[in-house]
């Protein structure tokens, strides 16, 4: 089960009308880095979401999110991680 909300996430009103105080679970998946880290963390520090994960194609900013207590998922470190296992 699930809501869907037609909108840009980063806009405020668009997660109050997505009720994301009661979210269980919150993903970013845009195409821009910084501003899947930002909802995420909007996510977890305003409306206290508890499972949270960003789509991050830069392998510096998945460091960065694990300060954060930010779950990642890379294209670029599950493709190499991939690879690595076909070859090897």
């Amino acid at each position: 089960t699930g809501l869907i909300i037609n909108g840009t996430f980063s806009e405020y009103k668009i997660l109050k009308r997505a009720k994301m105080e009661n979210a269980e679970y919150f993903c970013a998946v845009t195409n821009s880095d910084t501003l899947n880290i930002m909802c995420s963390q909007i996510a977890k520090t305003h409306f206290k979401v508890k499972k949270i994960t960003a789509r991050v194609k830069d392998p510096l900013l998945n460091e960065y999110c694990r300060h954060l207590d930010i779950n990642t998922i890379s294209p670029i470190t599950a493709i190499s991680e991939y690879i690595l296992k076909t070859i090897i």
